[in-house]
C-alpha cells in the first residue's frame, strides 16, 4: 500500500500549500484567482479546508517554502538523475510521468533568471522572487492527485542540499551573450522559406515530445534548407522558440542544431521541392536533386489522381470474400501485425518458429497457415546468430531445412543502418507475390534519424509506408516489437508495446506476450481487425521453440509499485530497528532508537509494531517529564 500522509501537516513544516482544481487544470490560479502567489499558506485549518472542498494541493516551490524541486520523466532521464545526483536519501515522490526529489533552497538561486531551469532533460524547479522580494509562480502538484504517491514520507527524511557540482552546472552566466544579429549567407528568400516551413511545425511542450519536436525543426532547418548553425539557430531562438512551454535556452538550441548537422541526409531538398514549386518546373519529366534523380512529374501525377468512389452495391458483389488468411484465426494476406514482448522474453524465436511454419505449411500454435515463401528482414542479429538460431528452430521443429533450403529468404542488415525507407529501396525488386509473409525484426532499428517512437505522426507515416510494401508486394507483414518497461499486466492488450499509441491501431493484428502467474510460462493474448480476436492463451518457451499449453492463461499478478516500495522500506526499517535493540544493554525509549537508526517517528514507531512478540513493551516514569509516562522498549528474550 502506499504512504499515507496528511497533506495538512506538511504546513507544519514550513511548506506553504495552494489548492489545485481537481479537474485536471494544475494553475493554482484557478481556484485562488490572479494573485494566487500571496495567497499560498501553511496554517493546518486552511489547507484542511482546501482539501475537505475536494481540491488537490500544489507546494508552492522556492524560498516561500525552502523547497526545490527536481524533476526527471522517463526512465532515460531518471538514469541521467541518478548519475548527477547519486543516491540522495530526500523526500520524493513519484507521478506518472516520473520522479520528483525535493531539496532545499539555496539564496543562490535568487540569481537565476528562470523559475525553471532544464539541464540534460532533468527540470530543476526553483520557484524564487522578484525583484521587489515578491514570490513567483511555480507549484509542484503533491501526491496523492492523478496517482501520484510518495516515495520518500516528508516526515522522515530532512531535505538535502543539491550537490555543488549541480549548482555549477545549472547557475546563471553573469552576462550572458545576446543575440547576435543574423548574417545573411544566401538570399533572402530561402531564408524566408525555411521561416514558413518553420511556422508550421508542431512547438516543443515539456512532458509532450518536446525534446523529439525540437530537434525535427532544427534537422529541417539544417538538412532539410541547408542552413548554416546559425541561421538555423537564429530561426529558432526568435520564432520556434517563443511558442515553445517552457522555453529552450540558447545552449539547448545550439545543441539541438549540432547534433542536426551531424545527421544524415540530403542537404537542401525542402530547399529544392519548393524551387520547382515555384517555378513552375513540376512539368518536367524529372530533376536532379543534390545528385539524386528524382521523377517530380511521376509523384505530382499520383498525388493528383482522383479517388473514385464505389457504389455500395458493387463493392459488396465486386468483394463478395474476406482475403485469404496467412494465419487461420490472426493475419490475412495484406495485414500487418506486431509481435510485442519484453526484451529477451524469446520474440524473435516466436517469429522464426512462425516462419518455419509458413514455409512448411505446419500449424503455428495451434492455427493452420497458409504455406509459402517468408522473408526475414533481420537488423539485430550477426549473420552467424541467425544460421544457429533458425537451424536450432527447424530441428527442433523436426524439419530438414535442406529439404526447404529455398523456402525462407534472409536479409542480415546489422550494421548497414538501413532504416524503413532504404529497406523498401534495397527491396523495390521484389516481384509481388514472391513473398507468403515477410517478418521485419526489428521495429526500432528501422526508424529514420531523428524520429521517436513516442510520436505518433512518425510511427503512423511508418505502418502507413509497411501497409504500402504489403500491398506492393502482396504479402502479409509482422512487425517486432518490445514492450514498455515495467509491471504489463494491468494494462490492455493495445496499451502493450512501447511507443506512441499508433503502433497498435495502425496494424491489423497486435499480439502480445505477458507473463503468467506461473512462472514457467506465458500468455499470448491478440486482438484482430479482420477476424473475431481470439481467445488468450497460455503458452510455454522452452528453448527454441515456443508451444501451445493446455492451462489457464492467468496473467501474473503484480503489486503496486507503492506496495512493494513500502515492504521494502518496512524490511529495512525492521531489520534497522532490530539491530539497534539487539546492541542495547537496556531499554531504550522510541526517541532514543529514533536517533539511532536515523528515521522518522512514523516510520520507527510502525516497525515497532510489526516486529511484534520479538519486542517487549513497558511503560516508565518519563524521567523529563514526572507527571507523564513513556513506553520503553527492548529485545525479547526468545528473539535472540
Amino acid at each position: 500500500m502506499s504512504v499515507s500522509i496528511d497533506q495538512a501537516q506538511l504546513g507544519e513544516l514550513g511548506w506553504r500549500l495552494v489548492p489545485i482544481a481537481a479537474t485536471g487544470n494544475k494553475h493554482a490560479g484557478s481556484v485562488l484567482g490572479a494573485g494566487w502567489q500571496a495567497m499560498s499558506s501553511s496554517d493546518h485549518r486552511t489547507i484542511s479546508g482546501w482539501q475537505d472542498s475536494g481540491h488537490n494541493l500544489g507546494l508552492h516551490l522556492g524560498p516561500c517554502s525552502g523547497v526545490v524541486d527536481v524533476e526527471a520523466d522517463g526512465d532515460d532521464i531518471e538514469e541521467i538523475a541518478a548519475e548527477m545526483l547519486g543516491h540522495i536519501d530526500g523526500p520524493a515522490w513519484k507521478s506518472k510521468r516520473g520522479t520528483h526529489r525535493l531539496f532545499a533552497w539555496d539564496e543562490r538561486f535568487n540569481a537565476a533568471d528562470k523559475t525553471v531551469i532544464k539541464y540534460k532533460g532533468l527540470e530543476f524547479r526553483l520557484g524564487g522572487n522578484t525583484p521587489d522580494g515578491q514570490p513567483m509562480g511555480c507549484i509542484s502538484v503533491l501526491p496523492p492527485a492523478s496517482g501520484r504517491e510518495w516515495i520518500r514520507h516528508p516526515e522522515d527524511y530532512v531535505l538535502p542540499r543539491l550537490p555543488e557540482h549541480i549548482w555549477q552546472l545549472i547557475k546563471p552566466t553573469e552576462n550572458p551573450k545576446p543575440l547576435a544579429p543574423l548574417s545573411v549567407r544566401h538570399d533572402d528568400r530561402k531564408i524566408e522559406r525555411a521561416s514558413k516551413y518553420l511556422a508550421t511545425m508542431e512547438a516543443a511542450i515539456s512532458g509532450a515530445g518536446g525534446h523529439d519536436a525540437t530537434f525535427r525543426a532544427a534537422c529541417k532547418l539544417v538538412i532539410g534548407f541547408d542552413l548554416t548553425t546559425d541561421e538555423a539557430l537564429h530561426l529558432l531562438l526568435t520564432e520556434y522558440n517563443p511558442r515553445c512551454v517552457p522555453e529552450w535556452s540558447e545552449k539547448e538550441l545550439q545543441h539541438k542544431v549540432d547534433e542536426a548537422n551531424k545527421q544524415s541526409g540530403q542537404r537542401g531538398e525542402l530547399l529544392a521541392v519548393n524551387e520547382l514549386q515555384t517555378s513552375g518546373q513540376f512539368d518536367q519529366k524529372s530533376s536532379v536533386v543534390n545528385g539524386s534523380k528524382v521523377d517530380y512529374a511521376k509523384a505530382d501525377e499520383e498525388a493528383s489522381k482522383p479517388i473514385d468512389p464505389i457504389s455500395i452495391g458493387d463493392l459488396i458483389e465486386g468483394y463478395p470474400t474476406l482475403r485469404e488468411p496467412i494465419i487461420d484465426g490472426l493475419l490475412r494476406k495484406g495485414e500487418t501485425a506486431n509481435f510485442i514482448a519484453a526484451a529477451k522474453v524469446g520474440k524473435s524465436f516466436l517469429a522464426g518458429g512462425l516462419a518455419w511454419s509458413v514455409a512448411t505449411g505446419m500449424p503455428w500454435l495451434g492455427h493452420q497457415v497458409a504455406e509459402g515463401r517468408v522473408a526475414i528482414i533481420d537488423n539485430e542479429l550477426h549473420k552467424q546468430t541467425l544460421a544457429n538460431r533458425l537451424y536450432r528452430i527447424a530441428t527442433d521443429m523436426m524439419i530438414d531445412y535442406r529439404e526447404h533450403q529455398d523456402a525462407i529468404d534472409v536479409f542480415p542488415i546489422r550494421g548497414v543502418g538501413a532504416d524503413i525507407h532504404h529497406i523498401g529501396r534495397a527491396l523495390g525488386g521484389i516481384e509481388a507475390g514472391k513473398y507468403q509473409l515477410v517478418i521485419l525484426d526489428a521495429l526500432y532499428r528501422t526508424l529514420p534519424d531523428g524520429t521517436s517512437e513516442n510520436d505518433n505522426a512518425a510511427m503512423m507515416a511508418i505502418y502507413n509506408r509497411l501497409d504500402y510494401y504489403a500491398t506492393e508486394w502482396d504479402c502479409s507483414i509482422v512487425v517486432v516489437h518490445h514492450a514498455s518497461k515495467g509491471d504489463q499486466s494491468g494494462k490492455s492488450i493495445t496499451d502493450v508495446g512501447a511507443g506512441a499509441g499508433s503502433i497498435s491501431r495502425a496494424a491489423d493484428t497486435h499480439l502480445t506476450i505477458r507473463p503468467h502467474e506461473d512462472p514457467e510460462l506465458s500468455v499470448l493474448e491478440c486482438v484482430t481487425r479482420s477476424f473475431l480476436s481470439p481467445p488468450a492463451k497460455s503458452v510455454r518457451f522452452d528453448w527454441p521453440l515456443w508451444s501451445e499449453v493446455a492451462a489457464d492463461p492467468v496473467l501474473k499478478a503484480h503489486k503496486p509499485r507503492s506496495e512493494a516500495r513500502q515492504e521494502q522500506k518496512d524490511a529495512e526499517s525492521e531489520g534497522a530497528v532490530r539491530k539497534v535493540l539487539e546492541a542495547a544493554d537496556d531499554w531504550l525509549a522510541a526517541s532514543s532508537i529514533r536517533r539511532k537508526v536515523g528515521f522518522g517517528q512514523t516510520r520507527v514507531d510502525r516497525a515497532l509494531v510489526r516486529l511484534g512478540e520479538v519486542v517487549e513493551c513497558k511503560a516508565i516514569e518519563n524521567p523529563r517529564n514526572k507527571k507523564e509516562q513513556i513506553d520503553v522498549y527492548r529485545l525479547a528474550k526468545s528473539a535472540f
